[in-house]
């Protein structure tokens, strides 16, 4: 499809695997294409899922390796649960820690409220302060009321109140979703863009994808998936599938080489956000 200039072109790829059906998948001009439709039989996927997920160290490292490019062909069953490893155990905040008690867990995830009663002020993080991460990927789901304002922090400190560090940014009506914020920058990394900043916090912008068209893959007030990468000096976020922006950022006092995960509630109105699923793969 080949609109007018300043809207986004989509690219239709129809293929087939082996003897399995034909598919077809649409994807926006110079975004990523996931082909799907291969699937590694159990037989062979479970003894390499098995033993990645039993393996340490580099042993561990080096099938995992295997098990992604594997995982880039087609699909293999059960490689979530071998890369991949709980944060939250669905029944209680253990592992995590607060105050003031904003956050609880009701029906298998996290949830942040804030009421007319109690609202929320100043900005207020659930941390997990279990233990800090270095380079990882992690994946989650989360809704959000129409008018809540919430976001992951990234490599943060422990602090409980007030914001810190870069944070995937989400808001309830979509505007900030798929964004990257910090305290210090603000909206830092656009939706549709790959930002790098240099040690004197100049900033380098290469558009890659319409923002307006990418907040469309938003569900507004139903479950959304998120998926992060931190990796050495950069942090790239997807949002159902779809990558929105990635940051580049050399300098630590910015963003440290380690820190914790945290979830965000904002001040203001009445509010609540929720979160489940999170899981995160060390690198």
């Amino acid at each position: 499809h080949d609109p007018p200039p300043g809207h986004v072109k989509e690219l239709r790829l129809v293929y087939q695997t082996g003897d399995g059906p034909q598919m077809s998948t649409v994807t926006p001009e110079n975004l990523e294409a996931e082909l799907a439709g291969c699937r590694l039989p159990a037989a062979v996927a479970k003894p390499l899922v098995d033993t990645c997920a039993a393996a340490t160290g580099d042993h561990r490292a080096a099938l995992a390796r295997i098990l992604e490019t594997l995982e880039k062909r087609g699909t293999v069953p059960g490689i979530e649960q071998a890369l991949f490893r709980p944060i939250f155990n669905g029944q209680d905040l253990s592992g995590w820690s607060q105050q003031d008690g904003y956050f609880s867990v009701k029906d298998g995830a996290i949830l942040g409220a804030s009421t007319p009663e109690r609202l929320c002020k100043p900005n207020h993080h659930l941390v997990y302060t279990a233990e800090t991460f270095a380079d990882f990927e992690l994946r989650a789901e989360f809704r959000l009321s129409a008018g809540a304002n919430s976001g992951i922090q990234l490599r943060c400190l422990p602090q409980f109140i007030g914001d810190n560090g870069y944070q995937a940014d989400m808001d309830g009506g979509g505007n900030y979703v798929g964004f990257l914020y910090h305290p210090k920058q603000h909206l830092v990394g656009e939706r549709g863009a790959d930002v790098a900043i240099d040690a004197e916090g100049r900033k380098t912008v290469t558009r890659f994808a319409d923002g307006k068209k990418l907040q469309e893959i938003y569900r507004k007030e139903q479950w959304n998936d998120i998926r992060v990468v931190v990796k050495d000096r950069s942090i790239t976020v997807w949002i159902n599938g779809v990558r929105t922006t990635s940051v580049e950022d050399p300098r630590a006092s910015f963003l440290p080489a380690r820190g914790h995960i945290a979830l965000q509630l904002h001040q203001g109105p009445a509010m609540t956000v929720a979160f489940r699923n999170l899981r995160v793969r060390p690198f």
